[in-house]
Formats: C-alpha cells, structure tokens, sequence
C-alpha cells in the first residue's frame, strides 16, 4: 500500500508552546561553569575596572603581549556585570531563557512528532549552550534563518539591519563566520535555481561582512578566528571542539538519527519543497560532521526544517485524531518531569558559583593555599584549568588557557608544547622557566622531577621548585 499523507491536527498553539519552552528552559538550565568561563570573566572584568579594551594578552607568562582578536568583547562585559549584580543562578536562568528562544522561533508547526524530534535534538547542542557565547550565536542564527525564509534579505531597509546585526554578532561569537558562509551559500544556490540574484540580496550580504568588521580588531578577528585555529594541527588534533561528531557519545547516534530524519524529508517530503533549503541543510550537516562545534548551527536548520515540512504516513497517527494535542501535553509533561527531577539535582548540587566550582572539581583549595601562603611565580596549568587560574589565580599568569590553542610565538605552537611536556616529552621544558605546577592527581608529572609536592587534595596537586 503507497504512502498516504496524513493531515494532522494542530496542537493549541499556546500550550504546546508553553510546554515545550520550559523543557528546553529547564534542559538548558546547566550550573556547569565552562573552562572558557574565567578569563571571559576576568576580560569583562579589566574592561569595566579599568576603561580599557584589551588587544594584547596580558594573563599568561608563556605569551605575554600576543596580539589577537576578542571576538567575544560585548559577551565578557555583559557577562562580567551581570554575575557582579544579580549572580551565578539569575546568569544561568537568563542563558537557558535565550536558548529556550531561540529554538521557539524556529518553529512553525508544532505537533506530537515535532515536539518529540525537538526534543531529542535539543540534547545535541547541550554542551554549547549554558553560560556560553554560543547561545548568542544560536538566537542570532535563528533570526537569520527567519530572515532568509521571509526574504527580508531582499528589502533595501533590512541590508541596514543586516549590517548591524553582524556588528554585534562580531562582537559576541565568532560564529558569525559560519552564519555568513551560510548566508553566502543560501544566494549562490538560489542563484542557480532561478538564474538570477536580487541586487539588494546582494547588498544585505556584503553588508553582513562589512559589519563583521565594525570591532575594535576588525582584520585581526577575522585572522585569530579562523586563520589561528586552522593553521595549527595541535587545535585541530586535540581540542574536543574541532574533532568530528563520530568521536561523541551519545551526541553521534542522536545526530545520525536528525540525519535519518533529514534524509527523509528530502526522499519523500513535499516536492514543493524549495530544494534550496535542502542542499544547506546537507551544507550544515556535512560541517557538523566533521566538527562537534558546529552542531548547534545544524540542530537550528534541522528544527527549522522539521517543522515546516516533516510528514509521516504512519496510519497509528489516525488513532490520534484531533485529541493528537492531549498525547503531546501528555508525554511532554512526562518529560517535563524527568528533565525538571535532573535540573532539581543539578542545582541542589551546584546552587551557587561557589558550590558550582568545587561540584566540577576546579582547584579551589589549591588556589586557596597558594593564596595562604603567598606562592608566586611562572605557573603550569592544565590547560582545563586555564581560565579559572586567569579569574580566581589572584594575579597568577598561566602557561596556557582557552584562548591560547592556536596561539603561536615563532611558529611554536604553545599547545604543542604543552601536549608534549603531558605526555613526558621533556626537552621542552628548557625553554620554559616554570616555578609552581599545579595539575590533577592523573596528570603525567615525569617531566617535573626537581620539584616537591607541597599540597594534594582528590581534585589537584601543586608542585614547586
């Protein structure tokens, strides 16, 4: 028997709507503090105390005054002032609101099979959204996809707004990158599909670059944020980040499954279907594939797919009938449940960025020693550990952060360097003048044998000379 379409019921729009935002809102309530999450702060941080604009680094030994690009400006100061005046909690409850939003907007047709595959792919992008300056670029790219979709991209009014949009999104998340390589891709392919290109498309999209460049390090974002993190293999090779999705489980079966899904739709979905949409969702799923950091740009044009042209011929969807919207409040209230059991157990454990540190295992107490007994001197970090040495290290200088994997200082990688002195390479530690290490138990210390342990704890050690 062929496959029939089945018309199914709309779900009452402010209900299922409703259910379905404090899901998210409650799976992206993470009281997780991300490695990243220090020196943002510590940057915010020096901007406020001090007027000033940082172009070159000044927290860490190893490459003092490397010039880079802050592609996370506007992120670190709101950031820094809004953990000052309303604290850890209300940051994370406004983060998990903007990324709750920022899937919401995505969608136009909710039903028991969308919500359900919402669900799912909403556990994609977990790791990237939190407190981090991905949930910006997840609302933005959103927007982008709504602007694309209603083709306010063609009006002259909207190449203005285009071009603000991406001055402020250059100034949050380097994500703005991808947005506009989608952008770019979006025209070329809808140049080939009708032969022609609206002039003032044109415009919006060369003014989307030219506001990329509205930064207080317009050539220099563009440099550190793609050329550093390419040029270096030591990034590519060892930042979890940048290594394809296959290597993460369970995010790889729930990205093969949009992906089945995704295949789907192009197989037997609607042949009215504009093919263009299509060709950059495969644009995106290939890049997904080949980097775990892209997943989020993915899981935006999955959503937004889905819910405009997903149907199934499943004939038990006639049971549902019009009371298809009771089983949708139904389960989602069921999974409304468990996610709120697991958001009650997170933050009973990590209510509080004090509690939120020593729950993840951050060096706390060592920090605290080093601070008791006025320990200074050239630091070696792990590099997980980077950022909040930058924050909480009381003037410390690392040997290495979050901000520093493509770094290079006469063509030496200085997380080349690091990776060799963790695994025992110690030829290298000579040109380095390392005085404290402070590291985990596990942590391979054969090439620090002229130091003695002066504190350990179950979460770090130190070392001095």
């Amino acid at each position: 028997m062929p496959f029939t379409t089945l018309k199914r019921s709309s779900p009452p729009n402010f209900l299922s709507r409703s259910v379905l935002f404090v899901i998210l809102f409650l799976m992206f309530s993470r009281f997780i503090v991300d490695p990243d999450f220090g020196w943002h702060v510590a940057i915010g941080d020096y901007i406020l105390k001090n007027g000033e604009i940082l172009k070159k680094d000044i927290f860490s030994w190893t490459m003092g005054g490397y010039v880079w690009g802050n592609s996370y400006l506007l992120y670190e100061v709101f950031v820094s002032w809004f953990l000052e005046k309303f604290g850890f909690v209300m940051l994370v409850f406004l983060f998990a609101a903007i990324g709750a939003f920022g899937f919401s907007l995505l969608i136009r047709k909710l039903n028991l099979i969308v919500g359900f595959l919402v669900f799912v792919v909403a556990f994609l992008p977990v790791a990237n959204l939190g407190v981090r300056p991905y949930v910006f670029s997840f609302l933005f790219f959103s927007l982008l996809l709504l602007a694309l979709e209603h083709g306010t991209y063609k009006k002259p009014i909207f190449s203005i707004v285009f071009f603000l949009a991406f001055a402020l999104w250059a100034n949050v998340h380097r994500g703005f990158v991808f947005a506009i390589l989608i952008f770019g891709t979006y025209l070329t392919l809808e140049f080939l599909s009708k032969k022609s290109v609206n002039r003032w498309a044109l415009v919006s999209f060369v003014a989307s670059i030219l506001g990329s460049f509205v930064t207080p390090f317009p050539f220099k974002l563009w440099s550190s944020g793609v050329v550093d993190d390419f040029r270096t293999w030591e990034n590519l090779a060892y930042i979890a980040e940048w290594l394809p999705t296959a290597f993460f489980y369970p995010v790889n079966i729930l990205f093969a499954i949009s992906g089945i899904v995704f295949v789907y739709m192009l197989v037997f979905g609607n042949k009215k279907i504009n093919p263009v949409w299509f060709m950059v969702g495969a644009f995106s799923f290939a890049f997904a594939f080949v980097s775990v950091n892209l997943i989020s740009f993915w899981v935006a044009i999955f959503v937004f797919l889905v819910s405009r042209h997903l149907e199934l011929p499943f004939s038990v969807l006639r049971y549902f009938g019009r009371r298809e919207w009771i089983f949708l409040g139904y389960i989602s209230l069921i999974c409304a449940f468990v996610i709120f059991i697991n958001f009650v157990i997170g933050a009973n454990r990590r209510w509080g960025l004090s509690s939120a540190l020593i729950s993840l295992k951050y060096p706390v107490s060592a920090i605290e020693y080093l601070n008791d007994n006025e320990i200074y001197g050239n630091m070696f970090n792990e590099y997980r550990w980077g950022g909040y040495l930058v924050w909480q290290g009381k003037g410390r200088r690392v040997f290495i952060d979050g901000r520093m994997a493509g770094w290079k200082r006469d063509g030496v990688s200085i997380l080349g360097d690091y990776m060799k002195v963790s695994n025992g390479e110690c030829d290298v530690m000579s040109k380095y003048d390392i005085e404290i290490v402070i590291v985990s138990p596990s942590f391979n210390i054969g090439c620090f044998e002229g130091f003695h342990e002066v504190w350990s704890d179950d979460v770090s050690r130190v070392l001095v000379r």
